[in-house]
């Protein structure tokens, strides 16, 4: 709940002119909390997918079956949306199991022909939960979340050092 000390206070910060080491210690203070949260979310994400890169995560080759087309639209954008696709891949575990799943990485465009054989990794414990070897789909995410809380915490140093 709002009250009239935050709105006085939140108008100090804002919109006087005459407070700018506030402002600099609040900028410093968002920008160091949003990388740190951001760098936490690379790493559980990381921590939450690591079955699929650690030594018990399982590697065979599937067959792309088909693609799953679908229609993005942005809602800060309106009358913008573009398509994605989705590989769906069939692959054997090493138990003789047949299990068919659905990328999570999306493309622009259809990359793998019907047929194409690729790499797939998967834990064990759960195969359907499987996904491609290519850098975006193991990689990509974390790097991106690690990379954003680098970058805002560097903001928040030269905020910091410079102001």
């Amino acid at each position: 709940m709002i009250n009239k000390t935050t709105l006085i206070l939140f108008y100090f910060i804002f919109f006087n002119n005459n407070n700018k080491t506030l402002k600099r210690i609040l900028y410093t203070f968002l920008s160091f909390i949003g990388g740190l949260a951001f760098i936490l979310l690379g790493v559980l994400y990381y921590m939450d997918t690591m079955g699929y890169t650690i030594e018990g995560a399982e590697e065979t080759t599937g067959i792309i079956s088909g693609w799953k087309k679908s229609k993005n639209d942005n809602s800060m954008l309106p009358n913008f949306e573009y398509t994605v696709f989705n590989p769906r891949v069939k692959f054997t575990t090493k138990d003789g199991r047949k299990i068919e799943f659905l990328d999570l990485v999306s493309e622009s465009d259809k990359v793998y022909p019907v047929g194409s054989v690729v790499d797939v990794v998967y834990n064990p414990m759960q195969p359907g939960d499987a996904r491609l070897i290519r850098p975006k789909s193991i990689w990509g995410q974390h790097l991106i979340l690690i990379g954003l809380g680098a970058v805002l915490l560097g903001i928040s140093i030269i905020i910091f050092r410079f102001s």
